[in-house]
């Protein structure tokens, strides 16, 4: 079935996930589905250059019978959407570091159409450009006013202007497509207002409902972030300076702050406040239990030897342990992951946050092989009564669910986590009744999540 705009919107807006179709312009999806029609002869395998949320790699792959997508930061909306529309048997998601190895991964594939959206300057337009510039047809996204760069790119290449997007091709295309270029700034705005006025009107309807089911104050919380977004997308609306915009994000934080700040939680009999943060929205996801039981480990390994395999805390906490992980921007962080790594001593305590799962090693997103290897050689870095602690957030991975299921991890004490509510809450449960239980919570974060201890084999 060939997916467009309405299809998406529809599906995400039951799931109540509309922000992720609004994180650009609204008519991209029903334009790159009628291109791809229009086009002579139609693909079979695309080639996407910037994946973000996902969602126009599903209207590719409801077209093409193969789709291999390139970003450089792995997203787990993406593999969300993918799931939700069934198009992730089509999709190799592939997430790649720096250019040349993207290179070289897309010299290995086969490929006839090329969408590329990603960074807009005209350097880096230029050189995704001759990386598949073999390809006969290829089109790019953003081909207007706001975007200089891919405007006189395009321009000195001839591509054919079609709405918002350019293009380079043996053939014309026809151009039928809408295009508005306020709408940019301003649909997007307005649909997001009349979703949450849906969101508000939809409690007042069920409030005899939520005082049965004794959910009265936290509808009512999530009534009162509704009155606020409210409040915000009218005064940018108004002002519509992006520059100047309120930071909704930080006002949401400063919501679960005010209003849920004393929530907790148990993990091993031992009670946690839930852990509220701008980055990554804690509040959102499975971070919120994750740090505070991590950082709660941290300290019993004070005055001892760690390191941290992919850069989570330093995001939220001063640190003084060494971590292995691509970004250089803070001080003792080692720009070393790959399946080769080296570390040159032994440590105490190595321990990996919702990393391990969705991490690159040698360009491919880590399946269960690769990671089965990585611990093993992990083991080799521990001093004798050393540990290695890791959480995996189980959402879409079922190379790892399966490797869970075979035990093939060798882990020597497993602790489980579930999502038991919209506003995320989290409760212990038994490993045994993890695969088992059924749950109906409406969400593109991960439900279940798994904490791992592994001792090294000379202690036991």
């Amino acid at each position: 079935m060939v997916i467009g705009f309405k299809e998406v919107k529809n599906k995400l807006q039951k799931m109540r996930c509309l922000e992720l179709l609004y994180s650009s312009s609204v008519n991209k999806y029903d334009n790159l589905r009628k291109i791809l029609e229009n086009l002579d002869p139609k693909p079979k395998k695309a080639l996407e250059i910037g994946t973000q949320c996902g969602i126009s790699t599903i209207i590719l792959a409801s077209i093409c019978d193969k789709v291999n997508t390139f970003d450089i930061k792995y997203q787990k909306d993406a593999e969300f959407v993918w799931e939700l529309f069934k198009v992730s048997e089509k999709i190799n998601y592939w997430i790649e570091f720096d250019r040349a190895a993207i290179k070289k991964r897309i010299n290995t594939l086969e490929y006839d159409f090329v969408f590329i959206d990603a960074v807009h300057n005209y350097e880096n337009v230029k050189a995704d450009y001759d990386m598949v510039k073999n390809c006969k047809s290829i089109l790019f996204h953003d081909n207007y006013e706001r975007f200089p760069g891919i405007q006189k790119f395009l321009k000195e290449k001839n591509a054919q202007k079609l709405a918002e997007f350019g293009y380079i091709g043996p053939n014309k295309v026809k151009d039928i497509y809408y295009f508005n270029y306020l709408e940019i700034f301003f649909f997007n705005d307005f649909k997001k207002i009349k979703y949450t006025f849906k969101q508000i009107l939809i409690f007042f309807f069920n409030i005899g409902n939520f005082i049965k089911a004794k959910r009265l104050r936290e509808e009512i919380h999530l009534l009162i972030n509704d009155i606020v977004k409210i409040f915000i997308l009218f005064y940018n609306f108004l002002r519509f300076n992006n520059d100047k915009k309120i930071n909704l994000k930080n006002l949401a934080l400063l919501s679960y702050k005010l209003f849920k700040s004393r929530r907790s939680f148990k993990f091993q009999k031992k009670t946690y406040y839930y852990f509220y943060h701008a980055y990554y929205r804690t509040w959102t996801n499975e971070k919120a239990v994750e740090i505070p039981i991590f950082y709660e480990i941290l300290k019993k390994f004070k005055f001892k030897t760690v390191v941290e395999i992919g850069n989570v805390l330093s995001h939220y906490f001063h640190i003084n342990h060494k971590i292995i992980d691509l970004d250089k921007n803070i001080h003792n962080i080692n720009n070393q992951i790959s399946s080769s790594f080296y570390l040159n001593k032994k440590y105490d305590l190595i321990f990996s946050i919702s990393i391990l799962n969705h991490l690159n090693w040698q360009g491919i997103r880590s399946n269960s092989d690769i990671l089965v290897t990585i611990i093993e050689k992990l083991k080799k870095y521990l001093t004798p009564k050393g540990k290695i602690i890791v959480s995996f957030s189980l959402s879409f991975d079922k190379d790892l669910i399966n490797l869970l299921k075979k035990e093939k991890l060798r882990l020597s004490k497993i602790y489980c986590l579930i999502r038991t509510s919209e506003d995320n809450r989290w409760k212990e449960i038994d490993y045994q009744d993890l695969f088992n239980r059924k749950y109906n919570i409406v969400n593109r974060f991960s439900n279940k999540l798994i904490i791992g201890i592994i001792e090294n084999e000379n202690e036991k």
